[in-house]
């Protein structure tokens, strides 16, 4: 997807649509449910008259979601588990619906961003809004999945890459991350303890052994100095 702005028009913003076209993600009516339907021209998407200004675009797996400077979003492709986002939208439109997202967050959308069955914004308000696939299974989280970070209501908030992990997935498997890896410092923590006392242990038995070694010399020095005067008073 391309946004840009309609030369002819100052208000009507421009989005073209190029790739794979199944089940309306490109915004295209003609065979749009077609497995093999593929637009290699790059085609204008029939965007809503009040779609000003594009300012935000973002792709799925089989649905895209566009956002306006004046805080609307609209989507359209695959609606199989919800991830446009509009109740009345069917198992897929192939022109742009408008999401129903809560009054509070119109006008206040940071970011947005689409995996294969899910939907994610992030508000300057530091609210992030999830919605589509719930339990889809995929890849755990990792480090390469972070595209990048923004700051909502002054706190940062990572912009995850869901691809084929939804987002109620990417949060149990950061979760889990998490809990894990501070089951890992605190099993590491433990065991710097357990050596610590170790070495601790190990050294009073050294400081402990030498003790008692001069003891018994001092003692046989003593013996035999005894002794030694012993023999001279005979």
């Amino acid at each position: 997807l391309v946004a840009g702005t309609d030369p002819t028009s100052s208000q009507q913003a421009c989005l073209h649509g190029f790739g794979w076209a199944e089940f309306g993600r490109l915004g295209e009516v003609p065979d749009a449910s077609d497995e093999g339907n593929l637009r290699a021209v790059p085609a204008r998407v029939a965007l809503p008259q009040d779609c000003d200004v594009v300012g935000l675009v973002a792709a799925g797996a089989q649905h895209s979601v566009v956002g306006a400077a004046s805080g609307r979003l609209w989507s359209f492709g695959s609606n199989e588990f919800g991830q446009l986002g509009c109740a009345s939208a069917g198992s897929w439109v192939s022109t742009p619906v408008p999401i129903d997202i809560p009054s509070k967050a119109v006008g206040n959308i940071r970011h947005v961003c689409c995996g294969s069955t899910s939907t994610v914004v992030v508000t300057r308000l530091g609210d992030v809004l999830c919605w589509g696939g719930i339990a889809a299974s995929g890849r755990p989280l990792r480090l390469e999945n972070i595209e990048g970070i923004c700051l909502a209501n002054g706190l940062p908030v990572a912009l995850v890459r869901c691809g084929q992990l939804s987002a109620a997935a990417a949060r149990r498997e950061s979760a889990d991350r998490r809990r894990h890896l501070e089951a890992q410092r605190r099993h590491a923590a433990q065991e710097a303890e357990v050596e610590m006392e170790r070495r601790a242990e190990l050294a009073i038995a050294e400081a402990s052994a030498r003790e008692s070694r001069r003891l018994e010399m001092l003692a046989e020095e003593q013996a035999m100095e005894r002794a030694a005067a012993e023999e001279a008073l005979a």
